[in-house]
């Protein structure tokens, strides 16, 4: 993301369509989610490591060190990201899931 518009004009973003992936139960259900997190810090991944979950810089569908970035791309719906859960606590279009499975 660089937060300026592409000059592309064949780029077109458009829904075409809900998924539904089913609820989260162990942080291994990660695996099979939309993940946005960190580019350059490992602290997400040394976390799943820790818990026997091997999680890559790949699975992630947005890296960037902006947690701002991070944060809009959660609160428009494009994955499951990490933050403080009095955060997510207090937007009504996001919702914590695996409270309490994940220690950072």
């Amino acid at each position: 993301m660089t937060g300026v518009w592409s000059d592309q004009s064949s780029l077109v973003a458009r829904k075409i369509g809900d998924v539904r992936l089913g609820a989260l139960r162990k942080p291994a259900d990660l695996l099979h989610h939309e993940l946005i997190g960190s580019d350059a810090d490992t602290s997400i991944l040394q976390g799943f490591s820790a818990m026997g979950v091997p999680v890559k810089r790949e699975n992630f569908v947005l890296r960037t060190d902006d947690f701002i970035a991070q944060w809009r791309a959660v609160q428009a719906g494009l994955g499951v990201g990490f933050c403080a859960s009095y955060m997510a606590d207090n937007e009504p279009d996001v919702m914590q899931v695996l409270a309490g499975a994940l220690k950072m």
